[in-house]
């Protein structure tokens, strides 16, 4: 339909006629289509990770020499997991890769990250980190970090909550 030389489309006609699942978020005045989810992976080979944030969990499954080089940690106000890079992960917050949390709002028009699940009241979100979390003089730090950073957004396509 065309208003005021704009073409507007139906999106949730369109996007349910792919087979995506379609939500409207009223606090954001957003629309969500699809999932990053990807249940065509082969899991084969891959350890399964269940993150457990008290009143959800969320599974994943992450190649294994990928996995023996990640630290996972339950943050102190215990409503997320941060991964970190075990090759530069020596003081807090370095070597942060993403964190794992359970919000009412999206903090992704701020920061890069990943929704991995909508369920019409919470975002399940990868935030990833938005600052260097490496020593810029050491190449095998850097290489490690962007290499984890990689293949997470890759493992994160197996995440999903389990209800």
């Amino acid at each position: 339909k065309l208003i005021d030389d704009r073409l507007h489309i139906p999106l949730r006609f369109v996007a349910e006629s792919f087979g995506e699942k379609v939500s409207w978020n009223q606090n954001n005045y957003a629309v969500i289509i699809g999932s990053y989810f990807d249940e065509s992976i082969d899991n084969q080979g891959k350890d399964e990770v269940i993150i457990d944030l008290e009143d959800y969990k969320v599974k994943m499954y992450i190649p294994k020499e990928i996995h023996e080089r990640l630290i996972i940690k339950k943050d102190e106000d215990k409503t997320s997991y941060t991964f970190y890079d075990k090759y530069n992960h020596k003081e807090p917050w370095t070597g942060r890769i993403f964190s794992i949390s359970k919000s009412p709002m999206s903090v992704l028009k701020i920061v890069p990250g990943i929704m991995i699940d909508y369920d019409g009241e919470y975002f399940y979100e990868a935030i990833f980190a938005s600052d260097v979390n490496y020593d810029p003089k050491d190449e095998k730090a850097i290489e490690s970090y962007q290499e984890l950073t990689r293949e997470a957004k890759e493992f994160l396509k197996t995440a999903s909550i389990v209800r």
